[in-house]
């Protein structure tokens, strides 16, 4: 029976953060997986546009190189879409928020190197913004909050009290301390509220503000600080895999609090992620653009695999990649793949070969229900076909001539610019893609059909970028 791909992978670290994201995510037992490197508890969300599956797991201590390895094994064993580390922090003072709200990271800085060896410390500050996948939700935030209509009811403890007292001698922050706490106060807000702000994220455990008095010198705009955003968003960035957090504060740097804060924390933060996942944003099959060429070229690379004199074959190592990635997403489509696969040495004709991989790619194509996916597919799809006829084209020309003919159909210039103004590209850059293949059937140039498609190809990626559609 294929395994359903998962949708979300939650990474904590304290005990109590991984027990409050499992009171709100139930583990299913009958979908619980083990994997080559940990065990996964599984959670299923009912959201507006279908079942979600969240993969729950945890570093087993603090740090970005634990997390980087919990990601990093996360990625390879679920493959989930999306990442999200769900837990606590320690913030600034300050009348915006406080102990109990809501930060959620909008960029993340690597503050995990110092230079210790010339008197002051030194830090180079790393990380970077989100991927564009996970800056398209946070960035709206304000309007999914509208569907998250009180989701601080899901929070199971009651909020303990802001008293405390300093931990440092710097009067400077300590009076920040004390008018902010005074402004929240008179406040008086009963339930947490949330913000997008900047996270930085080191190996220290940050409890003297002159750390983060030195660090906000050169970076304005950090307010909230943790230990393992950065190691995750490193594992996630050398996959293409769009993470960020989402982090209540238990903490102000320089005061010692109520240590129930720490349980309370724990519970906004996974009450928020429960929130937000439900709405539906999590759903669909939103690939970056990397993901969808390694599908595309791959699977036609596929199609030419041993075929006659063309003598293209695709390594171990690029096959098992395709097989997993597809296999991790869309179970169903990688079975279908591996039989037409098995079916290719009883076909003689190099067009039957090619157009049976073809074909799953056009099934592929109709996977996916969002627009925007349906159209960087169909590019790297026409882009990636290109680039196999030119490979053949370039060790046996008659053969090439000959495919070109049996797959025109495929290929049909009008039939593509149809395609790609219905998933919404604009009617000029839809144009641009298909005037190759117009030109190719009367110049039948490969070299040029090659280059020009990828200009098309680059067209519309930067229209869909500009946000000329969704």
């Amino acid at each position: 029976m294929p395994v359903q791909p998962v949708d979300v992978g939650i990474i904590t670290v304290k005990e109590e953060e991984f027990a409050a994201v499992l009171r709100h995510f139930p583990s299913d037992p009958k979908l619980h997986r083990t994997k080559e490197f940990r065990d996964y508890d599984i959670s299923t969300i009912q959201t507006p546009s279908g079942t979600n599956l969240v993969a729950i797991t945890r570093c087993i201590s603090q740090g970005t190189g634990q997390a980087q390895l919990t990601a990093s094994a996360l990625i390879e064993d679920i493959a989930p879409r999306f990442i999200i580390v769900v837990g606590i922090a320690g913030a600034i003072p300050t009348p915006d928020f406080t102990l109990g709200d809501v930060i959620v990271s909008t960029f993340i800085h690597d503050l995990s190197v110092e230079d210790t060896g010339t008197g002051d410390p030194l830090y180079s500050a790393s990380g970077g913004p989100l991927h564009r996948e996970a800056s398209r939700i946070v960035s709206r935030l304000p309007a999914l909050e509208l569907q998250m209509e009180n989701w601080q009811n899901r929070i199971d403890s009651d909020r303990p009290p802001f008293d405390g007292t300093h931990t440092t001698d710097i009067q400077a922050w300590n009076q920040k301390i004390d008018e902010a706490f005074a402004f929240h106060r008179e406040a008086k807000r009963p339930q947490p509220i949330t913000r997008a702000e900047q996270i930085g994220s080191s190996d220290r455990l940050v409890k003297d503000p002159c750390l983060i008095i030195a660090w906000r010198k050169v970076i304005k705009g950090l307010v909230a600080v943790e230990m393992e955003l950065a190691g995750v968003y490193q594992a996630c960035q050398s996959k293409g895999v769009p993470c960020f957090a989402i982090r209540s504060i238990s903490d102000v740097i320089g005061w010692r609090r109520d240590e129930h804060w720490t349980l309370y924390a724990c519970e906004v933060a996974a009450a928020y992620a429960e929130a937000l996942l439900k709405t539906g944003v999590f759903s669909g099959r939103t690939w970056s653009t990397e993901e969808f060429f390694i599908v595309t070229n791959l699977a036609t690379r596929l199609a030419i695999m041993q075929l006659g004199g063309a003598n293209l074959v695709m390594s171990v190592g690029e096959a098992e990649k395709l097989a997993k990635f597809v296999n991790a997403r869309y179970p169903e489509k990688a079975s279908d793949l591996m039989n037409r696969v098995l079916l290719l040495p009883s076909l003689e004709n190099i067009g039957e070969k090619f157009a049976l991989l073809s074909n799953w790619s056009e099934s592929f194509l109709e996977s996916f229900s969002e627009p925007r996916e349906r159209c960087v597919f169909a590019v790297g799809l026409a882009l990636a076909r290109a680039d196999a006829l030119f490979q053949i084209a370039c060790q046996n020309l008659p053969m090439a001539e000959h495919l070109l003919k049996k797959i025109n159909s495929l290929m049909e210039p009008k039939g593509l610019i149809s395609s790609l103004i219905i998933v919404g590209v604009s009617e000029s850059a839809a144009r641009k893609i298909a005037q190759p293949f117009f030109e190719f059937q009367t110049d039948g140039n490969f070299s040029h059909f090659r280059s020009a498609c990828a200009v098309g190809v680059e067209t519309i990626l930067s229209e869909m970028d500009s946000g000329l559609h969704s």
